[in-house]
C-alpha cells in the first residue's frame, strides 16, 4: 500500500511569477499547495480557486483577485480550457496548465518503485501461464 498526495506540476516555469491556481481540489488542502509550488517553484502564490468545476463562482473568483497576479496555473479540465484560458488571456494573464503528480507520503515504499515491480510481475505472471497454455 502507498499513501500518496497529488501536487500541481506546472507544465511551464512560473519561477518569479505571482500565481493564482485553479483546481477543483477542497479548499483544506490549498495550504499544502500552496507551500508546494512556493517551495518547489519559486513563485508566489497570491490566490487560489476551488471552483474550477462551478465555471460561474470561477469567473468571480477570477475577477475577485484581477491585477494580484501575473499567471494563472489551473489544472487542465473543461472549465479551465473555457473559462481560465479566455479570462486569462483577456486580463492580460500567461496561463499554464499542470498535471497532478503523485507524491509519495506514506506506506510501504515509493510508488514508482512499487509500479514497477508490480508491472514486473505481471510481465512474469503473463510469462508463465502463457507458456502452460502453448505447452498443455
Amino acid at each position: 500500500m502507498v499513501h500518496t498526495r497529488f501536487r500541481p506540476h506546472p507544465l511551464k516555469s512560473i519561477e518569479g511569477k505571482r500565481v493564482f491556481l485553479t483546481t477543483t481540489a477542497t479548499p483544506s488542502i490549498n495550504e499544502g499547495f500552496k507551500d508546494f509550488l512556493e517551495e518547489e517553484f519559486h513563485c508566489r502564490v497570491v490566490g487560489i480557486s476551488n471552483n474550477l468545476s462551478n465555471r460561474e463562482l470561477l469567473q468571480k473568483d477570477l475577477l475577485k483577485h484581477k491585477g494580484n497576479f501575473t499567471t494563472l496555473l489551473t489544472e487542465l479540465k473543461a472549465a479551465s480550457v473555457d473559462v481560465v484560458t479566455n479570462m486569462g488571456l483577456n486580463l492580460g494573464a500567461e496561463v499554464i496548465y499542470a498535471d497532478n503528480v503523485p507524491i509519495t507520503v506514506g506506506g510501504d515504499g515509493d510508488l514508482n518503485d512499487l509500479s514497477l515491480e508490480l508491472a514486473h510481475k505481471a510481465i512474469d505472471n503473463f510469462k508463465r501461464k502463457r507458456g502452460r497454455i502453448s505447452h498443455g
